[in-house]
């Protein structure tokens, strides 16, 4: 079977692996067992990303005729959609205790007939793991086409968000990337680490 390319990995328990390939959702057994896909939908599927317990996958949507969502996959379960408004998403990732997940959603360009990475600016997100309103947290730079967007996470504890974001600079420097986080309703804003340039940073479950 062949995917083409493979993108927006996700593992649980070091057993099983799910993972985007030509816009569908495919798991597959580790080390080297055949990749099966998970939905029979028709529209373009991104970003999966176990739950804690590994017993749900969140990934996102996009088509473009109606936008896109974020939705929860049970395993052996059938799809649950998490978001109330279309829109562009990304990125979605649980809390440790599975009951929420945060997100990024797009300023809207790609209803305007632009792509994603012409968006304005992302938007950090939070709503329920059983579906929701949509909470918004912050807002951060659209990081331009050749870069990766910012991936979100929660603390280990639950009650603050993770991010990376790009500092302004003047159009001669290049701009210092931040690892930042705030509380779940966007208060209390901490730059824990700064680089020159980085794509992305990702924070241990530990959070040590």
């Amino acid at each position: 079977l062949q995917l083409g390319r493979v993108r927006d990995l996700s593992i649980a328990d070091g057993k099983r692996l799910v993972f985007s390939a030509v816009g569908r959702l495919y798991e597959m057994d580790l080390p080297s067992g055949t990749p099966r896909r998970l939905t029979s939908g028709g529209d373009l599927e991104y970003a999966p990303a176990f739950s804690p317990d590994g017993r749900s996958i969140a990934y996102v949507t996009w088509n473009d005729r109606e936008g896109g969502h974020v939705w929860v996959l049970p395993t052996g379960g059938t799809p649950r959609r998490v978001t109330q408004e279309s829109a562009q998403y990304a990125n979605p990732s649980f809390a440790s205790d599975g009951s929420r997940i945060v997100y990024l959603k797009g300023s809207g360009a790609t209803f305007r007939g632009n792509d994603p990475g012409d968006e304005l600016w992302h938007e950090v997100h939070w709503a329920p793991a059983e579906g929701g309103a949509s909470h918004y947290v912050i807002g951060v730079k659209n990081r331009g086409q050749n870069r990766r967007m910012a991936r979100p996470t929660f603390s280990a504890d639950g009650q603050r968000i993770f991010y990376i974001d790009d500092e302004d600079a003047k159009p001669t420097e290049v701009p210092r990337t931040t690892l930042s986080s705030v509380r779940l309703d966007g208060t209390d804003a901490r730059a824990h680490l700064r680089w020159p340039k980085a794509e992305e940073a990702a924070v241990s479950p530990d959070a040590r």
